[in-house]
């Protein structure tokens, strides 16, 4: 069984202490030192009753919850926590709140991954929060579209982790190479720098891990009118795999990349359903796929149905419609979603249309609180999209490096 080190324990003293006085303490560490093993057994001691959880993504959420086993505490995604809801527009939808939540019932929020919360969101989750916990890394990525990570400017006590709980790994001692070049003019090392053709030799090399979800490309670009890179080679490799890059497979991950809400058949329940929140960049494996026309407005819309079964969330499975030609008019309005609870009593959910991709290749926004076990980093692709931004670029550098735990591979 492993034990908290002697910083992380001198954190789970400092931590209450501060919070009998104070509304809130800042909990920082970078990659490896066991922030987030540090949470959970803070969570598993009972030191704060009805503790909420709270991280920006789903998979974060998870992560957390993890070997936890039964527990009293509350783990949400921040928009559900704060109610947001999803509304239809004329382009789309846009996540709206009707009411203001009430987490008067919880003592202390801990909020993970500090660094990808939006100032708006951070401001409502300290508005809303009787006692706070922040936890992250200060030279993870910002915000998108964010030049700070607001969450690290509260004016709140920190407690740093120094002891490191994985330190023997060369991609470890690597990473604080890397983390040692932010914020100054230094030259990245090249450890484990490769030219593009042995870099996409790499990666067919590693075609089975792919497919089993052990492996991925980090990049930058997805759909620019210069560079592609994430939707370049999410094709590749389902090129290699299924000898088809456009339609969708049996097999094929998947990512849902904009938020969206299951909601319960409206005719037998109106509201919300509050055993699902607000999905974001859900992962997914299409288990059943066939040839399908779809209805709608009068418009007939040759399509393929595809059934996903959900990563995240075990026994719920996702039904979604693709059309087989990707600029057909009514191309957004074709990707319907349904949801299956998998519980004797089976409930239908209806959601939004959602925009999902192949995952074998990300972005490395996406990829912040994972931990994969083989990881190809385009630092070529993330350098041409940030060129007037060293800072941003060496932060995002940075995150992709931090995700591998056994193999690592960077394109210069």
């Amino acid at each position: 069984m492993i034990t908290l080190n002697p910083s992380q324990a001198a954190a789970k003293v400092r931590i209450p202490q501060v919070l009998q006085k104070e509304e809130g303490i800042i909990l920082l560490g970078s990659a490896g030192m066991g922030k987030s093993f540090l949470l959970k057994d803070i969570i598993r001691s009972n030191i704060f009753s009805n503790v909420l959880v709270l991280a920006e993504t789903n998979q974060a959420v998870n992560l957390l919850r993890e070997d936890l086993g039964h527990t009293s505490a509350t783990f949400k995604t921040i928009c559900s926590a704060l109610l947001y809801e999803l509304e239809r527009t004329l382009h789309g939808f846009q996540l709206v709140r009707r009411r203001a939540p009430d987490w008067s019932e919880f003592s202390v929020v801990i909020l993970d991954e500090g660094s990808q919360v939006p100032k708006v969101r951070f401001a409502e989750i300290r508005q809303n929060a009787r006692r706070l916990i922040i936890s992250g890394d200060e030279l993870q990525a910002p915000p998108v579209g964010e030049k700070e990570s607001p969450a690290f400017n509260a004016p709140f006590r920190k407690v740093s982790l120094t002891i490191p709980m994985r330190n023997d790994s060369e991609i470890f001692q690597y990473l604080q190479k890397v983390r040692a070049t932010i914020g100054n003019n230094k030259r990245f090392p090249q450890d484990y720098s490769q030219d593009t053709k042995v870099f996409e030799k790499g990666i067919k090399a590693e075609l089975e891990a792919f497919n089993n979800g052990s492996a991925v490309i980090l990049a930058y670009s997805e759909k620019g009118k210069r560079l592609s890179a994430v939707t370049d080679y999410n094709k590749l490799i389902k090129q290699e795999l299924f000898g088809s890059s456009e339609l969708p497979q049996v097999g094929e991950r998947i990512v849902f990349k904009k938020p969206y809400i299951p909601f319960q058949d409206e005719a037998k329940e109106p509201k919300q359903n509050k055993d699902y929140p607000i999905f974001t960049n859900q992962r997914g494996i299409i288990t059943d796929c066939t040839s399908h026309t779809i209805f709608f407005k009068n418009h007939r819309i040759p399509s393929w149905r595809a059934d996903f079964s959900c990563l995240d969330y075990p026994g719920v499975k996702l039904h979604g419609y693709m059309p087989k030609d990707e600029h057909d008019p009514w191309f957004q309005a074709a990707r319907t979603v349904a949801f299956a609870s998998g519980k004797p009593a089976v409930k239908e959910f209806f959601g939004q249309w959602a925009h999902f991709q192949s995952s074998y290749a990300v972005n490395a926004y996406v990829s912040q609180g994972l931990s994969i076990p083989k990881v190809f980093v385009d630092y070529r692709d993330i350098s041409a999209c940030t060129q007037e931004d060293l800072l941003l670029r060496q932060k995002i550098f940075y995150v992709c490096v931090s995700r591998a735990s056994e193999q690592l591979s960077v394109r210069v």
